[in-house]
């Protein structure tokens, strides 16, 4: 008997550091992809849970954008002050290179976008070409859907505003207005200002 108890005991303590080893590999391993695609989070902090998902964010095949997000819905460090902070540095980004896009209209989504293809060490081609992306400026086709979709979202909300009347910036600015998740006084504030120029 006491022969067993010895046995189970060394076959759990054997399993248990066996444990302990795959998961300094993996806080290990997420660690280092973490700040190769500079992505600054405390994995100290993080259960083995979030680890594993992280491991699975990191190695989706996502675009940088995406992986950021999830990221940041894993870890939990996408607050206030760290949206306000990307704000500021893609303001400081499009002021630097002279590129006139109005980023208090921009979701987060489109202001994490702006900010990795702004850093990302492309040439100024495809850097502009990635912001028109981003932007949804890219045609003829984009503005029309856009200002489709538009007309339906001030429908929903009812305004009453004559979208033919409206710029092609006013609309995508308007839209991002209807897109950012701000409250309704908020897009009637932007909706307003917007409006008024």
């Amino acid at each position: 008997m006491k022969r067993i108890l010895t046995t189970t005991a060394l076959v759990l303590l054997t399993g248990t550091a066996a444990i302990a080893d795959t998961d300094s590999q993996l806080k290990a391993s997420v660690e280092s992809q973490l700040a190769s695609r500079q992505l600054d989070v405390n994995v100290d902090a993080l259960t083995a849970d979030q680890l594993s998902e992280l491991s699975l964010a990191l190695n989706s095949g996502q675009s940088q954008a995406e992986i950021q997000r999830d990221v940041e819905q894993i870890a939990g460090v996408a607050g206030d002050d760290d949206a306000s902070h990307q704000r500021e540095a893609l303001k400081a980004s499009l002021m630097q290179r002279q590129l006139d896009v109005d980023v208090d209209t921009l979701t987060n989504e489109q202001v994490a976008s702006l900010n990795l293809a702004l850093n990302s060490g492309e040439s100024q081609a495809e850097i502009r070409r990635q912001i028109d992306s981003v932007l949804n400026v890219s045609g003829e086709t984009d503005a029309d859907n856009l200002r489709a979709g538009l007309e339906n979202t001030l429908a929903t909300y009812q305004i009453d505003i004559d979208v033919d009347a409206l710029s092609d910036q006013d609309v995508a600015e308007l839209s991002n207005v209807f897109n950012s998740g701000a409250s309704q006084a908020e897009i009637n504030r932007r909706v307003d200002s917007i409006v008024a120029n």
